[in-house]
């Protein structure tokens, strides 16, 4: 991160009271959407183990959005988008895929499935941005 992207002030105002869930098994890219979604204020959740997301669904309170990455709405034994559109709660968070390659086919069906949107990596902050105020500004 350059020491301008740090200095830069939040796009996004009043976001204190939300709450964004990331899972996403690369450290690395949760950690800066860990950094760039606390500078803008949200509270954020990140988990890396797809057995603690489970985990967290069933003991937390929902989250306001979830970022996932395509990978884990993809892992047929773990079923994570399923119990997500099916527990109290949680049904109707929005979920938006990370996807790292654009395939029409998966888009389609992840689509059908259940998840709201998707945006592809790499990303800017600015479309970053743009998906959270799309589904959370009410």
């Amino acid at each position: 991160m350059t020491d301008h992207a740090r200095n830069q002030p939040p796009l996004l105002t009043a976001n204190t009271d939300k709450t964004i869930l990331v899972l996403e098994k690369d450290t690395y890219l949760a950690s800066l959407l860990h950094y760039l979604l606390q500078r803008e204020g949200f509270q954020i959740r990140v988990i890396t183990d797809p057995g603690a997301a489970i985990l967290h669904i069933e003991n937390a309170a929902p989250a306001d959005l979830i970022f996932m990455n395509e990978e884990w709405l993809r892992h047929k034994a773990l079923h994570l988008l399923p119990i997500l559109r099916n527990y109290p709660g949680w049904n109707a968070v929005p979920i938006i895929s990370l996807m790292q390659h654009y395939r029409q086919n998966e888009i389609d069906r992840e689509l059908h499935e259940g998840i709201t949107d998707y945006l592809l990596q790499p990303f800017e902050p600015a479309d970053l941005l743009d998906q959270i105020q799309k589904y959370t500004v009410h």
